[in-house]
């Protein structure tokens, strides 16, 4: 917020610094975002040239290629800075988390147009990687690598996009989080806490995912509902936090509880935060238990 320069600079270095500590990714998307909604669109899109810039030339100085600073604007810095303009233009974290996970089910629809076969692309790559250091393993390391790589490519692509919309979305967060620090102290909160998804996003993801169940294994409806699962994840956690909240006393105990199940138990986790939010878009557990109405109904 002190100058373009500045912003340039922390989403271009944190970015480069991503490749070696991979939580900075956040700090990046979260201050492209923090000047995306502040500023708007066009600031955002000189920051991210800006960062390209820097990033490409930071890459070549330390690794001998710009080719990094490609993978962030594609995979990081222009989804945060769309999700952030639908953000700035419709002041819902609802419909912002609903255009990212748009964005997310057509990157799984577009590497799977690409790749065709996605898992033996995936294989050839993978196990070709293997192969080149195979030499320098035990031979017990190169199998139990080899048995991971095949029980995982036939997930990958849905993984991988799942992954890219966690780091999009907690930068999202932190930067709208940071813009109500700064400009309107305790609005991040009300906004969270009054996350819920809308019903016609959530019956579609309910059908998706109750057709993961009858598919029962890998395949493009599978890598479908794990970016949809992502996403309602995450509404799942914004109730929690809203219920935790009403609740009143022992509330950092009741949220110290959940990130450690989080940390430990993260697939189940992830279904059971799935569930919730589904079910708090159709019940609003909010008003139900005497709080606000949630963000589909403001």
């Amino acid at each position: 917020m002190r100058g373009r320069g500045q912003a340039i600079l922390v989403v271009a270095v944190n970015a480069v610094l991503s490749v070696l500590v991979p939580p900075l990714s956040w700090l990046s998307g979260a201050a492209l975002a923090l000047v995306t909604l502040r500023k708007g669109a066009t600031e955002g899109a000189v920051v991210i040239a800006g960062a390209l810039v820097g990033a490409a030339l930071l890459a070549y100085l330390t690794v001998g290629s710009a080719m990094p600073a490609g993978s962030f604007l594609l995979v990081l810095w222009l989804p945060t800075w769309a999700v952030a303009c639908v953000l700035r233009g419709t002041v819902s974290l609802a419909t912002a988390l609903e255009s990212a996970a748009g964005l997310g089910l057509l990157a799984v629809l577009a590497l799977h147009l690409l790749l065709g076969d996605a898992t033996g692309w995936w294989s050839e790559l993978l196990l070709g990687q293997l192969r080149a250091v195979e030499a320098e393993l035990e031979a017990q390391q190169v199998e139990i690598i080899r048995g991971l790589i095949e029980y995982a490519v036939p997930y990958m692509t849905g993984l991988l996009v799942a992954a890219g919309l966690i780091n999009l979305l907690i930068g999202l967060l932190f930067g709208r989080a940071w813009q109500a620090r700064l400009y309107n102290p305790g609005g991040f909160r009300r906004e969270f806490h009054a996350l819920r998804l809308h019903r016609v996003t959530a019956t579609v993801t309910a059908a998706v995912l109750l057709l993961v169940l009858v598919q029962g294994g890998p395949g493009l409806v599978t890598d479908l509902g794990a970016v949809l699962a992502v996403v309602y994840a995450l509404a799942g956690l914004a109730a929690v936090h809203a219920l935790v909240q009403l609740r009143g006393g022992g509330r950092v105990a009741w949220l110290v509880a959940v990130y450690l199940l989080l940390a430990i138990r993260l697939p189940e986790m992830t279904v059971a935060l799935a569930a919730l939010g589904l079910l708090n878009a159709w019940m609003d557990f909010g008003r139900l238990l005497g709080g606000k109405p949630g963000a589909a109904d403001s």
